[in-house]
């Protein structure tokens, strides 16, 4: 089916870089790209509908690991108070590693880890809509200034911009924190 979509699209000896598909065991998916849109209190969370781009909350899913599936309705009531009423569908990429949810290292509970992703929810999190207007001036020039990554550079931005303290244990960000006068709680 592949191959026909890609010969319908021009591309000519479309058989020879496309591999044969494997077939793999029920829950093992560890990645999923979601959508999410709320409208009114209603929020929005799963994959399109087939050929549309209305969204289908997830009821069941068979490929899902099992740890990812038990955060959704954790990670669905978590959204609706950060997607702003009538904003445009906001994608968003779920991965279980094994630095992520630590129950797969027997670290935390699964009844603790669904504790804690339900306070989230009850967390006073903000949306800083500047953000996205300075990044490509203020972030990128704290980024060349204290040779930073540009995502390290935005948390330094903000909260030099909003007069936060900053929690942080990597060395670079916390010594460049200090030298714009951002104070350092760790």
């Amino acid at each position: 089916m592949l191959v026909e979509a890609l010969h319908r699209r021009g591309f000519a000896g479309a058989e020879e870089p496309v591999a044969p598909l494997v077939a793999l065991p029920v829950g093992t998916r560890r990645r999923a790209t979601l959508a999410a849109r709320r409208s009114g209190t209603r929020v929005a969370l799963g994959f399109h509908a087939r050929g549309s781009h209305r969204i289908e909350d997830i009821r069941s899913c068979l490929v899902l690991h099992p740890a990812l599936f038990a955060a959704l309705p954790a990670l669905h009531r978590g959204l609706a108070p950060l997607l702003p009423e009538g904003s445009k569908e906001q994608g968003l990429l779920l991965t279980l590693t094994e630095g992520g949810i630590d129950e797969q290292r027997g670290r935390i509970a699964s009844a603790d880890c669904t504790a804690q992703l339900n306070s989230f929810g009850a967390l006073p999190i903000e949306v800083d809509r500047e953000t996205l207007t300075r990044a490509w001036l203020d972030t990128l020039a704290l980024a060349r200034a204290h040779r930073l990554t540009v995502y390290d550079a935005a948390y330094l931005e903000l909260a030099a911009r909003r007069a936060l303290p900053l929690a942080s244990l990597d060395e670079d960000l916390t010594a460049a924190a200090k030298k714009i006068g951002v104070a350092v709680l760790i």
